[in-house]
């Protein structure tokens, strides 16, 4: 992790909020897209517009339900083949749980009070691109 330590980062992201982890959850997202050579697939896309547009959302539970229905929705549907035709089998299944913990980074806590269950979805989100040696994203710059 260059630009900021693991601490920092840690730190940074439990003091911002949901709309902001989600936002971070997305740009990790697109790294590991991007490293991996799926940033173009047409629902990798899709999912993360629509992640990145929590900060602009007023409707909250419309926004949830827009989520819902994407092809790549990470809520344990399988992979769209635009994604699944370019992984093997290991790296679908990597993957796929990557997707499922950045979208539950936002969602967990939307309609509830506040638990740990966000910082806990970002922090296997950071662990699997530490794994993968992909550059964590700042998220003071989100």
């Amino acid at each position: 992790m260059a630009a900021m330590d693991k601490l920092e980062l840690l730190r940074v992201l439990e003091n911002a909020s949901t709309s902001n982890k989600q936002v971070f959850g997305a740009a990790c997202l697109y790294q590991y897209c991007a490293a991996k050579g799926l940033q173009h697939c047409p629902s990798v896309l899709e999912l993360i517009g629509h992640l990145r547009s929590i900060s602009a959302s007023d409707n909250l539970p419309g926004w949830a339900a827009a989520g819902a229905v994407l092809r790549l929705s990470g809520r344990g549907d399988a992979l769209p083949a635009d994604v699944e035709s370019l992984l093997t089998g290991e790296e679908a299944v990597e993957f796929g749980m990557l997707v499922e913990c950045v979208v539950e980074i936002g969602i967990v806590d939307m309609f509830g009070e506040r638990t740990a269950l966000p910082m806990q979805f970002a922090r296997r989100t950071i662990e699997m691109l530490e794994r993968a040696g992909i550059q964590v994203p700042d998220p003071s710059v989100e």
